[in-house]
Order: C-alpha cells, then sequence, then structure tokens
C-alpha cells in the first residue's frame, strides 16, 4: 500500500505538469464514460432495476401470456408452489372528476391479493379486502398512488375513507401505495388500483349485435388477464415451472382447454426484473444491446486517441525511465508505474463522466417526454456506480497498458545520454494501429449518424396522405360513464355541430385511429368472387365519422364518403383503399362490390368509396390494403374528434374542450393535440437515433482529429533532425509538407477503408430504422469519408506545417 500511495502521489504530480494533455484526456473520458453510463442507465431501469418497495423481487415471477379470469382462479387454488397468485388486467383509462375538472387517469383493476404478492406494504391506510374482490359482494373500494395523491389532493389524510368520483360512480378511498411505487410496469404507471370483481360495474361491456354483453369474468376463452405469482421459500421457477405444466394437463383432460400447447406455453414463467413487463423486455434487448454497442464504440475511440496521446508524450520520459532501470527498477515494476497513471487518469475521467451522464440522463427523458421512458427511474444507483467504475478501469487498462508497455523498456544508453530519438526513428506500428482503429470506428459511428439524418430529412418530405396543418385533435369515450351506443352516437353528433359552429372552425369529424398514431387495429376481409373461393386479404382497419375524408384532407378517388345516411339501419357499407382495391378487384371499378369484415360468414357490406392511399402505423411502410367502416354502423365509445380550422388549431383547444364538457361535465377530454405534433411524434425513432448517433458521431470526429493530431505531431517532433538534413540539402518546405501530409493520409486512409466495410456490415441492423434511405446509401457512404479525410489532412497540417519552420542549423545541433 505504500508503494501504491508512492506511485499515486507520483501520478497527481505527473499529469499536473501536464495540465493540457491531462484535460484533453479526462475529457476525452468523460464524454465516452459518461455516455456509456447514461445509455446503461437506461438500460439498468428498463431491464435490471428491481421494482420498488417490493420485498424479495427475486421471488416473483410473471406468467407469458395473458390468462382468463377461471384461470386465475383454477391456478390459485390447485397450486402448492406459490404462496399467492396476483391478476393484473393492465392500464385502463378512467374518469376522475372528484374536487374540480375532471381528469383521465390510469387505472388498473387487480385482485384482492396484488400488494400481499408484491409484498408492497400500505402504511397510509390499508390494502384490499378478500371480500371486496368477489363477484356477489364486490365493493367500490380504490387504493391511490401516491403521486395522485399528493398530486390532485395535496396529501389529505383526511382522504383516507372518504369518495372519490370514477366514471361518475363513488368509490372509497381506503389506502394510499407507498412513494414510488407505481405497478408492476414501471415505464407504464398507474395512479389507481381497484378490485377486479367491480370492473363489470365500472366498464360495463357493449352489446354485441345479438344484444348479449360480453362476460369477461366468467367467460375461460377471453385471455386479458397477467398474472404475478409469488414463489415459496426454497421453490425455484423450475420447479413451479412443471407444477402449473402438471396442473394444466388436468384441466385439459376435464376439457378446460380445446388445445394444451397453448395453454403451456402461456403458463411459462418468467423473471420479474426491470421496469417493462418481462414479454416486452425482451423486445427491447436487441434495442439496448445495439445502444450500448454505438456507446461503447465512442470509449474505445477515445481509448485510442489517449493511447495515441501517452506514445506522444513517451519521448519526453525516455531519460526517467532510463534511470529507473539503472537503479534496477524491473519492467513489471515500471508498467505497474505507468498503468497507475492511467488508472488515475481514467478515474478523473469517470468522476468527470459521471456529471456527464447526468446531464446526458435529463437531455434523454427530454427528448422523450412523450414515452415510457420519461417514467422509467434512472437515477444512478449501485448497478450504475458500478458500471461506471468498472468501464473506467477497462478503460485504463485498454489505452495504458501498450504504451506502458512500449515506454517500459527504452534503449537504455541512448536514454540516460538523453539523446533525441529522432537518432533512432522508427514508423510504429503500435501508433499507427491506434491510428486506424479510431479512424475505422469513427467511420461507423459517422455513417450511422448520416444514415439517420439522411432517413429523418426523407421522413419530414414523406407524404403521409392527408393533410398535416391545421388540424386539431381531441380525445374523448362516453363509455367511460356507461353511455349505451345510441346516447353515444347521439353525444358525438351533438360535439361535432357544436364544434363545427365555432369561428375559426371549417369542419370537423371523428375517428377511432388517428394515422400514425400509438395505436393500428388489422381484420380479416373476404371479397366473393365469381367462379372462385373467396378472396381473403388481412387489412388496417378504421371507423370514422362522416366527412372524414374532406376534414383530414384525404382525396377520395372514386365514389364516395360516409354520410348522415350510412346510419345503423341502413344498407352496410365501408370504403377501401386504392391498395385493397388492387388486391381484390385487380383492373376492375371496386364501387358496388360486396364483402364481409372480420369473417367470412358476416354480413355483406357494399364498397361505396376508393380513398387514396396513406401511411397508418408508420411513415416508412410500404402502401398496405386499408378499409373503412362508418361510426354509425360499427359503434365505438372511444373517439378522436378531428378539427380542421382555418388558421393556428392550438388556439382552439380551451374552446373544443369547452363544447365538449358542455355536454357532460363529468366527462373528461384527453390528449388534445395538433395533428401536426401527431406526425413530429411518428418521426420520434428517426429524431432520436439522429440525435444520438450525430451527437455520438461527432464526438468521435473529434476525438480522431485529436488522436491523429497528437500521433503526427509526435512524430514530427522524432523527426527534428531528420527534417534539418533533408533541408540542408535542398528539400524545400513543400517537400517535406507534402511528406508528413503523405505519411499521415496514408495510416488514415487504411483506417476509413476499414471503417468502411464495419459500416457496411454494421448498417444492416438499423436498416428496420430507416426512412425512404438504403442501409448502403451512396451519398452517406461517400460524404463521411470525405468530411473524415478532410479533417484529418487538417489534422495532419498543422504539424506538417510547423516542419516546414525547422531552422536547418538548429535542427543539425538537435539532440
Amino acid at each position: 500500500m505504500q508503494t501504491l500511495w508512492q506511485d499515486l502521489r507520483f501520478a497527481m504530480r505527473i499529469l499536473a505538469k501536464a495540465p493540457g494533455f491531462t484535460a484533453v484526456a479526462v475529457i476525452s473520458l468523460a464524454l465516452g464514460i459518461g455516455a456509456n453510463t447514461a445509455i446503461f442507465s437506461l438500460i439498468n431501469a428498463t431491464l435490471f432495476r428491481p421494482l420498488p418497495r417490493v420485498k424479495e423481487p427475486e421471488r416473483l415471477v410473471w406468467f407469458r401470456a395473458p390468462a382468463s379470469y377461471p384461470d386465475y382462479e383454477n391456478f390459485q387454488d390447485q397450486n402448492d408452489v406459490f404462496s399467492g397468485i396476483c391478476a393484473l388486467s393492465g392500464t385502463h383509462e378512467i374518469s376522475l372528476s372528484q374536487g374540480g375538472q375532471p381528469e383521465l387517469v390510469k387505472g388498473e383493476f387487480v385482485s384482492a391479493n396484488y400488494f400481499s404478492v408484491l409484498d408492497i406494504d400500505i402504511t397510509t391506510g390499508r390494502a384490499f379486502l378478500p371480500e371486496e374482490d368477489r363477484l356477489a359482494s364486490a365493493q367500490p373500494v380504490v387504493v391511490l398512488s401516491h403521486g395522485l395523491w399528493q398530486r390532485r389532493f395535496g396529501g389529505d389524510p383526511n382522504l383516507i375513507g372518504g369518495n372519490v368520483s370514477l366514471n361518475g360512480l363513488n368509490f372509497t378511498v381506503i389506502g394510499v401505495a407507498p412513494q414510488g411505487f407505481t405497478g408492476a410496469e414501471a415505464g407504464l404507471p398507474r395512479d389507481l388500483w381497484a378490485p377486479m370483481a367491480i370492473y363489470p360495474r365500472l366498464h360495463p361491456p357493449l352489446a354485441g349485435e345479438d344484444g348479449a354483453a360480453p362476460d369477461q369474468l366468467r367467460n375461460r376463452w377471453m385471455y386479458w388477464l397477467n398474472l404475478i405469482a409469488r414463489l415459496k421459500p426454497g421453490v425455484t421457477r423450475a420447479h413451479a415451472q412443471a407444477a402449473m405444466s402438471t396442473i394444466v394437463a388436468r384441466l385439459s383432460k376435464e376439457g378446460a382447454y380445446q388445445t394444451i400447447d397453448e395453454r403451456l406455453r402461456a403458463v411459462e414463467l418468467l423473471a420479474v426484473r426491470g421496469g417493462l413487463d418481462p414479454r416486452d423486455r425482451e423486445g427491447a434487448l436487441p434495442i439496448s444491446a445495439l445502444l450500448q454497442a454505438i456507446v461503447s464504440l465512442v470509449l474505445f475511440t477515445a481509448c485510442a486517441n489517449i493511447a495515441g496521446l501517452l506514445l506522444a508524450r513517451s519521448s519526453l520520459r525516455r531519460r526517467e525511465i532510463g534511470i529507473r532501470q539503472a537503479l534496477g527498477a524491473s519492467r513489471a515494476r515500471i508498467i505497474r508505474l505507468l498503468l497507475t497513471e492511467s488508472l488515475l487518469l481514467s478515474l478523473l475521467g469517470a468522476l468527470s463522466g459521471l456529471l456527464v451522464a447526468v446531464w446526458a440522463k435529463d437531455a434523454l427523458i427530454g427528448l422523450s417526454s412523450a414515452t415510457p421512458i420519461a417514467a422509467l427511474d434512472l437515477s444512478l444507483d449501485y448497478r450504475v456506480l458500478a458500471f461506471t467504475f468498472s468501464a473506467s478501469l477497462l478503460a485504463g487498462l485498454v489505452f495504458g497498458l501498450a504504451p506502458a508497455l512500449q515506454r517500459s523498456k527504452p534503449d537504455l544508453i541512448p536514454a540516460l545520454k538523453n539523446e533525441a530519438a529522432g537518432k533512432g526513428y522508427r514508423r510504429s506500428r503500435l501508433r499507427n494501429a491506434f491510428v486506424v482503429s479510431q479512424t475505422a470506428l469513427s467511420v461507423v459511428l459517422l455513417v450511422g449518424s448520416g444514415l439517420f439524418i439522411r432517413s429523418l430529412q426523407n421522413a419530414r418530405t414523406i407524404n403521409p396522405g392527408f393533410k398535416v396543418e391545421g388540424a386539431l385533435l381531441a380525445t374523448v369515450d362516453p363509455g367511460l360513464l356507461r353511455y349505451s351506443k345510441e346516447q353515444g352516437r347521439d353525444f358525438f353528433r351533438q360535439a361535432v355541430e357544436r364544434i363545427e359552429s365555432l369561428p375559426g372552425v371549417e369542419r370537423a369529424s371523428l375517428t377511432r385511429f388517428v394515422p400514425l398514431g400509438l395505436s393500428f387495429a388489422q381484420q380479416d376481409v373476404f371479397a366473393e368472387k365469381q367462379n372462385s373461393s373467396p378472396s381473403k386479404v388481412t387489412a388496417g382497419f378504421n371507423t370514422v365519422g362522416p366527412q372524414y375524408f374532406q376534414t383530414m384532407g384525404i382525396p377520395v378517388r372514386r365514389g364516395r364518403e360516409f354520410t348522415s345516411q350510412d346510419s345503423a339501419g341502413a344498407q352496410p357499407v365501408v370504403m377501401i383503399n386504392e391498395t385493397l382495391a388492387r388486391r381484390l378487384w385487380p383492373g376492375e371499378d371496386p364501387i358496388g362490390k360486396r364483402l364481409r369484415v372480420g369473417g367470412d360468414s358476416g354480413p355483406e357490406a357494399e364498397v361505396i368509396g376508393v380513398a387514396r392511399d396513406g401511411k397508418y402505423a408508420t411513415l416508412g411502410e410500404n402502401a398496405r390494403p386499408y378499409i373503412y367502416q362508418p361510426l354509425l354502423q360499427n359503434y365505438a365509445s372511444k373517439m378522436t374528434l378531428v378539427v380542421r380550422t382555418t388558421g393556428n388549431p392550438e388556439t382552439l383547444s380551451a374552446a373544443v374542450r369547452e363544447q365538449i364538457q358542455s355536454l357532460d361535465q363529468n366527462l373528461p377530454v384527453s390528449q388534445i393535440t395538433t395533428l401536426s405534433e401527431q406526425v413530429a411524434f411518428a418521426l420520434f425513432p428517426a429524431r432520436l437515433g439522429a440525435a444520438l448517433l450525430g451527437a455520438f458521431g461527432l464526438l468521435a470526429l473529434g476525438l480522431a482529429a485529436t488522436g491523429i493530431y497528437g500521433v503526427i505531431a509526435y512524430s514530427v517532433s522524432q523527426r527534428t533532425q531528420e527534417f534539418g538534413i533533408r533541408m540542408a540539402l535542398g528539400a524545400a518546405g513543400d517537400d517535406i509538407r507534402r511528406l508528413v501530409l503523405r505519411e499521415g493520409l496514408k495510416v488514415v486512409l487504411i483506417g476509413v477503408a476499414t471503417g468502411l466495410a464495419l459500416s457496411l456490415a454494421a448498417a444492416r441492423l438499423i436498416a428496420g430504422f430507416l426512412y425512404g434511405v438504403g442501409a448502403n446509401d451512396p451519398l452517406t457512404f461517400v460524404g463521411v469519408p470525405t468530411l473524415l479525410t478532410v479533417v484529418a489532412l487538417l489534422a495532419c497540417y498543422l504539424p506538417a506545417r510547423r516542419a516546414t519552420r525547422v531552422d536547418p542549423m538548429e535542427a543539425l545541433r538537435c539532440e
């Protein structure tokens, strides 16, 4: 320890004597380690961080597939491997109208043992009682999240035992969840929890065409619940898996299931880790690995940069190392001393990198404010700190080991005489390898950023098939307050009429799914064919109101659009897009043709119009078949009002909300936004990729330029005497300049070629995120090498210019 302390003190003195080098190295490492820490904090929150306030989370398991309520009851009653199984309905929108403006909150229906299975202590109030969750005696009670309790009710302790209005029904508040707990999916926070048995009263299902409403709590074939279980002490996940498979096999023999394979997969048990549903976590793994690989390239570039700078400084310490060896220091002792300096440098970079990570984390949340990322806990816990410390140690070894090995074996006699290295100057393959490495990595990052930037540019010019500017969106769901179909249709009719009467409103309509929104649905479409079997096509579908196409600015190519005459008692009608028309009736006029939606035995609907193709799910999608049904014939309770305005649509937000709530003051209006903002959100993946890779690419470019400059400057300083001799023998300044530039660019071009080869392979990984640009985009693959070569040329030119200013007489006397 005494020797280590001596080495640390000496390393601090050495770094303090070279403030310029130390600053460049620490800043390079801070940026590289900070970027890695910020991305790892996101991965940690998504994949590794346990649920807050949950005790022994390692004993929790998540059933892979959804289950029905009878499944839940059977699994709960017949297992002997779990201390409890709880059922979760997922997120539901609920109208909270207590104490002011009605608000749309995120609620979840859970079994009574939900908090006990998760082992959550309800410190304010209590959790649910078993009798409150029985179908015959369900009680309207609710547990609020701590956030909702503070935000809406100011943390009023008297609220416990009081009432709140949910979807127009009075519920008794029995407890408040502890601070920090927002549900089993931290990325999708809940505001409140209610007993599962109360679900039919709070969300009564609409009756079908036969007049009967589905019973979601008694129907074994409605798989809509997520299940989480707590393993008994000493029971492994594999043991529990085998026990659940036995239960499913027994239920199958009793006729509970038609196919056992499907339900065996349903009871596959997954570990509960991170802030996402384990099924979503599996999909996040490839993206997480890609992001971490990208920022790792930045760190490796920084390491190659610093290694080159360390080699550039090696000539300044040749005599010191020689004296140490002459006094008896072993090579291992010298390597340890030099590695101590490198590790100290990396730790300084790590401390600075934590500050960069905090800033980058906040920037990432700001960029992703409308996504689940904003709800995740990205704080720097022990996993993140351990990662940062490990990354700094690894970086210190990576950039310090090779220079230490080379610097620990100088020529002893020339080093003791302090003779100039120029007498024995040799081209260093190690230095060149560092230049090639950082140049190649910079090319990979710059190509990736170039592809995303080009993709973002293309996405902004893509025609989505509708008029983006001048439209306001407002989502409303009268079904929350248990409106019948007739009441709902009348509500929407009045809402459209009132909004169209507002000054500045051109027209208004309704849609179930907003194009380029977060929701997209598909249906099977069957078309009758003469002398052949029906054609089946899977198409996207939407339910829209009268004059929807005029309001959205979607041209109708043939026929007409829906009107108020297409009512529930009229002939069923549909509209289709151009792609579906070509698929079903190529070369024929589709107007007047008939098809069935959802099944080949349902009622036939007549095609009355063909709309122009558009973008429905993503801007980068290819043309896909799409079908529209009229709201008056295919009622949906949750709809979005599309308001076409003559001016700035944002100025009408308050007036639109007021007109809707004048019809029902307890009905909340959610997601009032403009259609332009909706389309901008669809560009989020492209914007995020362009922002991240653009920042990392520019960072890598700067690091590469610094590294190239350092190595070439070192080379020039080592060859002072050689240049003096050349100039004394008649070489001109241009000859010396060309010599330095030629040798520097030779190494850089090798790195560029290597980077292009790696980029061609890496570009395939991001091809699915690109809009209108191929993974082998010629402009990017030509522009990036050109940019990097120009930057490298400038980095080489500055030392080359200095070499031409060498005084031949001074150079000849140089030692």
